[in-house]
């Protein structure tokens, strides 16, 4: 919520000034509320209700993280 708020402070002030009351500010506020709030939050609970994709997530991060340290490594710095 709190980096939620924080883009909406920047981004839809940058737009629409200190007009908390113009229609289309309320409209995008919605919309960035939608899809940052609501859509992350349901993406990460069927993640989490699903055993079998957790450990499919688990595993793809594990991937990743031993990647990104290869990629460090060959760069030359020590983990």
């Amino acid at each position: 919520m709190d980096s939620y708020q924080r883009m909406c402070d920047i981004l839809l002030h940058q737009s629409y000034g200190d007009d908390p009351n113009h229609p289309e500010y309320i409209e995008n506020k919605e919309r960035m509320y939608q899809y940052y709030i609501v859509e992350t939050a349901q993406a990460r609970d069927k993640v989490y209700a699903d055993p079998a994709l957790y450990a499919r997530c688990m595993e793809e991060l594990d991937t990743r993280k031993q990647q990104s340290a290869e990629l460090l490594r060959s760069a030359g710095l020590k983990l």
